[in-house]
């Protein structure tokens, strides 16, 4: 789900100039469970055509359930030690 999600953000990115720092939908720290349920967290900064930060983009993935998106102010910050999804174990 995660990288159908990166081959969609193109259009969405050139519609509105905007960048996602790292790319959409970002770096996380792993699969979680909670009350029987899987989820991944990801995280990535947007940013305007003039490289303003907008805010931090979370995207939930929850099985059996539609993404959910929701941005945060920029203070936020993306947690550092949070890693690509191809770089998980």
């Amino acid at each position: 789900m995660a990288r159908h999600l990166t081959e969609q953000i193109g259009p969405i990115e050139r519609r509105y100039g905007l960048r996602f720092e790292p790319s959409y939908p970002g770096v996380t720290a792993g699969v979680e469970s909670a009350s029987g349920t899987l989820r991944l967290v990801l995280a990535c900064t947007a940013y305007t055509s003039e490289e303003k930060p907008l805010g931090v983009v979370f995207t939930a993935l929850i099985s059996s359930r539609r993404p959910q998106v929701s941005v945060a102010p920029v203070e936020a910050h993306v947690p550092r030690e949070w890693q690509e999804l191809d770089d998980l174990p």
